[in-house]
């Protein structure tokens, strides 16, 4: 991450802030709200962390920075930290700090406790890697709001990582990184030539790979619920919600177990998956995939294998939700995203496979 350098002359990037975006300045979470809603351009770009290729201590911590927002990966988040420490706690001339390597005015900004230890510690990776990702994705909400306004162009990801190493200011003045400046300009594309050095042999994020093994169960088991909304146009049930609902809203108490809805992989576990909160996704091969929004607790990780019926979590209601339920939604035929392929409704397409809904 770079030192501050300049004020943007003049350019005030967003009316809530108080000052003109520094090059290398912060923009603290209090001044710009994010909500990291949708999947993006480069939609979880890596995917889940090939075994081995991070010091196993830093693995917790990669994954929780990677949950931050749908865009990223855990595999982005190691090439990231590489780029900028080589996985090393270190400290840099210009007076970067730790893993991810903060500058104290962005460390105060955006620096928070994710250890739990009641010290928001730059040199503790438990708490600067999650910031990192928590800060990655920040700027990513920006850049996603800048781009729907048509002030920038191009891949959200790509500019949230040049944003992080030089400050949002540069991405909305530039539509990228600083011309003539050799940090800027390969700062993002060093990074994400190295995700695949890091990622999982996982299966195609639009899915395609494998075969489906015919096993599938009910998301809720034999436990009592009520279908409140099925796939289709809706009026919107609350701030927020979908009018164009994809998938099967499925109303319990908050708490109740999430299984499986098939054999398969885990492909994605966010705390921020757009409007469904936190959400999972498993590959059930064959072009299928699964999504379970708005859990209160997720309980497996990305790359890991799972049996139809098998306990993944705690239904909740996180994310944009009029109340307690289980968002379960199905997605068949490849893509090159997370959320390409076809919507199908869950209770026509799990009958064909023998699973009352």
């Amino acid at each position: 991450m770079k030192a501050v350098v300049a004020v943007v002359g003049g350019l005030v990037v967003l009316p809530v802030l108080l000052v003109a975006v520094l090059f290398g300045g912060a923009v603290g979470p209090q001044q710009e709200l994010l909500s990291g809603a949708g999947a993006g351009v480069g939609a979880g770009v890596g995917g889940a962390l090939r075994a081995g290729s991070v010091p196993k201590e830093l693995v917790p911590a990669i994954n929780k920075a990677a949950s931050m927002c749908p865009e990223i990966s855990p595999a982005l988040i190691a090439a990231q930290i590489e780029n900028e420490s080589q996985f090393r706690n270190v400290r840099s001339p210009a007076g970067a700090q730790g893993y991810s390597q903060f500058m104290p005015g962005t460390w105060a900004a955006v620096g928070k406790d994710y250890s739990g230890d009641g010290v928001a510690d730059v040199h503790n990776p438990l708490d600067s890697i999650p910031s990192q990702g928590d800060y990655l994705c920040q700027v990513i909400g920006m850049v996603k709001r800048w781009k729907a306004q048509g002030v920038v162009t191009g891949d959200v990801v790509r500019h949230g990582l040049t944003g992080y190493n030089g400050g949002p200011g540069v991405v909305r003045r530039y539509n990228g990184p600083i011309p003539g400046d050799r940090e800027s300009m390969n700062y993002a594309r060093n990074i994400l030539a190295r995700v695949p050095h890091f990622a999982a042999e996982l299966a195609n994020p639009g899915g395609g790979a494998g075969a489906v093994s015919g096993h599938f169960a009910n998301p809720l088991g034999t436990q009592a619920y009520r279908i409140t909304s099925r796939p289709g146009k809706r009026g919107a049930p609350c701030a927020g919600c979908s009018t164009d609902h994809k998938g099967l809203d499925m109303a319990l108490p908050i708490g109740s177990t999430v299984f499986s809805g098939c054999d398969g992989r885990v492909l994605r576990v966010s705390g921020h998956l757009g409007g469904l909160g936190k959400g999972t996704i498993v590959d059930c091969g064959g072009g299928i995939r699964t999504y379970y929004g708005h859990q209160s607790v997720q309980s497996v990780t990305a790359g890991q294998s799972v049996k139809a019926g098998q306990p993944i979590g705690k239904s909740g209601n996180t994310g944009n939700s009029s109340g307690p339920h289980l968002h379960f939604e199905l997605h068949s035929g490849a893509g090159e995203s997370y959320f390409s392929g076809d919507v199908e409704d869950p209770v026509a397409w799990m009958a064909t496979k023998g699973v009352k809904l």
